[in-house]
């Protein structure tokens, strides 16, 4: 007789960030090139942390008259040539953007890089000094939606465009129009934002609450999961802002929390090695979570394969508009959660995927290419393993893969719900190779948890 397989390993618990005010944790937003982490809280404030020693930095308070329900870092690149920007979106309808003033320091707040830990002197790795903790200007206040923020979203390859979602059914675009020229620079030695936000589009196809909206790392390609069931994906189809829905992924049966983009250039480097690593898929690839307690993995089609495998066809009257894509969904991975899903996050580093839920649990998932049957499904046993297929990066042909799941953290917040789970590069003392990232998790705690896989 066979047994079950041994469960998965525990992840690793590092740090613990409580703020001094408890109050639920809605979100957690790494910065793309520094050591700073963003948390938005109920208690109308957002917490600065760092993750090289994981103090609180500062805490931003004043710009909101109800909970803060997300925020988002704007991506001014590497050179630290730009102030640092912070969006957030609450529960009172609106958008605020903030701004850290650095001009006493003489340079931007993005920073250098710096690999090494400086535990001494009075400005810290992460450029923050204890006079300039509380500098941080609310600079822009975006309005017009008629409900509350659930999400916002800068875009990774256009910084100057920015997503907002709301219960009101709908997903606005914002554009700073006065840094749109060159892809989102900035003017102003001191680091200040000369930020002038229009909006760019209104899209109201969604049916019910928009609860996210997600932005391709590598692509202008807007993606939004909807009380409604479905996601929807957006793009500038005259890429002079005629803004229209490209793509409908209905297939879940319960309100769809999250989406996830997998990124084109990932799966590489040390972090994950090649046994984490799949073969960059030629066609995009998205993954939702949803109330029904599934993550489903969808596949772009693309146009050529599209005609592959319908073949020829007599010409029709109606016909779809040119700029919708077919969009299949690939596969489901293993169900673990026993309550809502509520957050997802794929690694654009290793591809492992990463979930989070009302149950308080914690699960990350790794796809590897199948190379035989597991031993328990020939006994009638069941594993938490998913076969899908994905494109092989140096043929047409399919290559059969398997999603398992390879890590997880039961009650990681002990009895209380999950809001958001998210990875980020790890930078602490204890990192071991410079690839390596953690797991940061949001909790109605009010505490925000730093894990290692």
């Amino acid at each position: 007789m066979t047994s079950n397989p041994p469960p998965p390993p525990t992840l690793t618990h590092l740090a613990t960030l409580s703020s001094p005010t408890i109050t639920r944790a809605w979100q957690s937003s790494p910065h793309p090139h520094t050591s700073l982490l963003a948390t938005a809280t109920a208690d109308k404030s957002v917490a600065i942390w760092s993750l090289r020693d994981f103090r609180l930095l500062s805490t931003i308070t004043g710009g909101h008259k109800r909970s803060i329900r997300s925020v988002a870092w704007k991506d001014t690149g590497k050179s630290g040539k730009g102030a640092v920007v912070l969006a957030t979106g609450s529960f009172d309808s609106n958008t605020g953007i903030w701004t850290k003033n650095d001009r006493a320091r003489g340079r931007s707040g993005v920073g250098e890089e710096d690999d090494e830990f400086d535990g001494a002197g009075t400005e810290d790795a992460d450029g923050m000094t204890g006079e300039e903790e509380e500098e941080w200007a609310f600079s822009s206040l975006l309005t017009g939606p008629d409900s509350e923020i659930k999400s916002v979203a800068f875009s990774p390859t256009n910084p100057a465009l920015l997503a907002t979602s709301s219960r009101d059914k709908s997903v606005w675009v914002w554009e700073d129009v006065a840094n749109s020229a060159g892809g989102g620079g900035f003017t102003g030695a001191g680091g200040a934002d000369d930020s002038e936000y229009e909006t760019v589009a209104v899209l109201a196809e969604h049916t019910g609450d928009v609860k996210c909206v997600a932005w391709h790392p590598e692509r202008e390609v807007l993606a939004s999961g909807s009380y409604d069931d479905t996601v929807r994906l957006w793009r500038d189809v005259e890429e002079e802002g005629d803004w229209c829905c490209i793509g409908v992924l209905d297939g879940h049966e319960g309100t769809v929390w999250g989406v996830a983009w997998e990124g084109i250039k990932s799966h590489g480097g040390e972090a994950g090695g090649d046994e984490n690593a799949s073969a960059a898929p030629k066609e995009l690839r998205l993954a939702s979570c949803s109330d029904d307690l599934s993550i489903r993995i969808w596949r772009k089609v693309s146009k050529d394969r599209e005609r592959e495998n319908k073949g020829p066809r007599l010409p029709s009257i109606i016909r779809p508009p040119s700029s919708m894509e077919t969009w299949v969904q690939e596969a489901t991975l293993p169900q673990m959660h026993v309550r809502s899903i509520y957050a997802i996050a794929w690694s654009n580093v290793t591809g492992l995927l990463v979930s989070c839920g009302g149950d308080g649990g914690i699960y990350v998932y790794k796809e590897r290419p199948l190379q035989h049957l597991p031993e328990a499904q020939t006994n009638g046993e069941v594993e938490d393993v998913v076969m899908n297929g994905m494109e092989d990066s140096s043929s047409t042909e399919k290559v059969k893969t398997e999603w398992v799941v390879v890590a997880q953290a039961e009650a990681a917040h002990d009895e209380f719900e999950i809001n958001h789970v998210c990875w980020a590069r790890r930078q602490d003392r204890d990192k071991r190779h410079d690839n390596e990232e953690v797991i940061v998790s949001s909790g109605d705690d009010g505490v925000v948890k730093v894990w290692a896989t």
